[in-house]
């Protein structure tokens, strides 16, 4: 069966995929299964990321508070949170409001 594509856009067992054909970044829906990946990024970089985002640690407190968090934005109909990743790196996060 083969994966429905549309302009840069794939839908892979629910998981949305943005992609280009010049880039090798891709913007892929964020999972529960994305935490601890993120996780580590997050902790890695919390004292330049709370210059962006003042209540990161109230957010991202523990892994396990993440995957909560992401799972409630997987539900949303009102947020979408893609995780930005370079090839199998992921690198970044990035939550729009469709």
């Amino acid at each position: 069966m083969s994966t429905p594509e549309r302009k840069g856009a794939v839908v892979s067992n629910a998981r949305i995929v943005l992609r280009s054909d010049r880039d090798p970044i891709e913007l892929r829906q964020l999972v529960p299964g994305d935490s601890s990946g993120l996780f580590s990024l997050f902790d890695s970089n919390r004292s330049f990321i709370r210059n962006f985002m003042p209540g990161l640690n109230e957010l991202v407190s523990s892994e396990s508070e993440l995957r909560k968090w992401i799972g409630r934005a997987e539900r949303s109909p009102r947020i979408r949170t893609f995780g930005i990743w370079d090839g199998d790196e992921l690198v970044g996060q990035q939550t729009l409001y469709p």
